[in-house]
């Protein structure tokens, strides 16, 4: 081997490292003597690794690999290697000299590490001089490690922030993502889910008269209903005034009827009255509107729904709300409860997340699924769950619901469909088909006219009616098949 210098010689080894056990047994064994510092190594040896160790094992040639950490630990310029190899062609030949390239890259990184990690060394620890030669023929490749582990900090770093703040643009970005999955796979409705809306529809004004109807007419349709038991019936509408149609407007408008008119008006059941009797004969929820702003005089719950509360006061951690509107008292007193109605969207307008449980005013307060569920079920009450500074979930007798840390869910979306309805005049009119299909069922009471719905967007509908959302929810709710995200603590 021609070293191309005459400068004083220093014994290498070649160290084989065995990880047969968690401290490196390191052989040394004298192999030559280097010239320091050599210009060229000219090496014998143009066979590939594989090569040199099975079929040429004893043909008393070394392969590229051992050439060139030989050069490389020598600290040489240029390493030269020949053979005369017949069966080789130029493409293979090719190969293996990128592949020496490859090698030389990977012994360059390699020499930024103490020299005990490497195959050869000099003697038993490195000499000065080779030392500050190593750092400056790899100096580019050090610097390239120390800035990947620089960025690769600065990288953790700007994740764990992005994390923390969860800004505008990322929560975009996974909401657009949960809605390109929920319309790639939406929820299928089962059939026989005892859930059914009883519509106030079009149809229904156009036979009995615009909305509002009077309240004996809304007390007849509920005793129809109650009729064939259903657990619980839930109102998507407010009652918050007195019924305007009551005859006993009459003689404030007309004073100039006859007295035995008068009288016989007076003596008719208001239609108020008319409709708390009815509600009081069958198991009801009205629904409650949380408001945002707080009105002139205070709007307060008619009756509290008894809840417990279990690892801390869950009420901070609640969407909030200053106060809320209700139906007349004597109608909140007659049914069975109440819930409220708001469904919290998104900031894009889309509703992806319902609460299952608000904050109004310090009062804690189902939503209208909520306690219709408690209703149908017959619990006393429900059951908030918190543990440290988060809600894991609500209980109702023996059903656990998890939920987001402020008490929301993710609701499990369908498309809009059709057979969740039934028309109220098909049920005040008796239609078979109809009763039959409202019998033993949840039933929720809303409409869906033109100027009376209340329509919405939600990841899988552009415009749904408000009320099909609430109906959609209670029957996950009932399936338990519920949209969760796993916690991230």
């Amino acid at each position: 081997m021609d070293t191309g210098s005459k400068r004083a010689a220093s014994p290498l080894f070649i160290r084989p490292i065995a990880n047969t056990s968690s401290n490196r047994s390191i052989l040394t064994i004298p192999l030559l003597t280097f010239f320091a510092v050599p210009i060229w190594v000219i090496f014998d040896a143009m066979y590939s690794l594989a090569d040199s160790i099975s079929i040429k094992e004893d043909w008393g040639h070394s392969s590229n690999i051992i050439g060139v950490e030989l050069a490389q630990m020598a600290g040489a310029k240029h390493l030269c290697m020949y053979h005369h190899e017949p069966n080789y062609d130029d493409a293979m030949i090719s190969r293996i000299l990128a592949g020496n390239h490859s090698i030389r890259g990977t012994e360059r990184r390699r020499a930024n590490h103490c020299m005990s990690h490497r195959p050869m060394t000099v003697g038993k620890s490195c000499s000065r001089r080779q030392s500050v030669g190593r750092l400056k023929l790899n100096s580019f490749s050090a610097l390239f490690h120390w800035r990947g582990r620089t960025l690769a900090f600065l990288c953790l770093a700007v994740f764990i922030v992005i994390r923390a703040t969860n800004p505008e643009p990322l929560e975009s970005l996974r909401t657009a993502l949960f809605d390109t999955l929920q319309v790639m796979k939406p929820h299928i409705r089962h059939p026989d889910v005892p859930v059914v809306i009883v519509d106030i529809d079009e149809e229904s004004l156009a036979h009995y008269g615009q909305w509002p109807w009077p309240r004996n007419l809304v007390a007849e349709l509920v005793d129809r209903i109650a009729a064939h038991n259903p657990p619980a019936i839930g109102f998507d509408i407010l009652f918050s005034e007195p019924d305007r149609l009551s005859p006993h407007h009459i003689l404030t408008d007309y004073p100039e009827l006859h007295p035995r008119a008068k009288q016989a008006i007076a003596n008719l059941e208001r239609t108020d009255a008319r409709l708390a009797r009815s509600l009081s004969a069958a198991p009801t929820v009205l629904g409650v509107g949380a408001l945002l702003y707080r009105p002139t005089v205070r709007s307060r719950l008619v009756t509290q729904v008894p809840v417990l509360q279990r690892g801390g006061d869950a009420t901070p951690k609640l969407p909030y709300f200053p106060t809320a509107l209700q139906s007349l008292p004597q109608l909140g007193k007659a049914a069975t409860s109440h819930g409220i109605l708001n469904v919290l969207p998104e900031a894009d307008g889309i509703i992806r997340r319902v609460p299952l449980v608000v904050n109004i005013d310090g009062t804690i307060t189902p939503t209208l699924t909520v306690e219709m569920l408690r209703t149908a079920i017959g619990a006393p009450n429900y059951t908030i769950h918190f543990d440290g500074d988060r809600i894991t979930g609500i209980s109702i007798d023996s059903i656990f619901i998890p939920t987001e840390p402020d008490g929301r869910i993710w609701v499990n979306y369908t498309t809009h469909k059709k057979e969740r309805y039934v028309s109220a005049s098909d049920i005040l009119d008796g239609n078979p088909a109809a009763l039959n299909q409202i019998q033993g069922k949840l039933v929720l009471l809303g409409s869906t006219a033109l100027g009376l719905v209340d329509e919405k967007s939600i990841p899988v509908e552009a415009r749904i009616n408000g009320i099909e959302i609430h109906a959609m929810l209670l029957e996950s709710l009932i399936t338990s098949e519920l949209l969760t995200r796993p916690a991230i603590r």
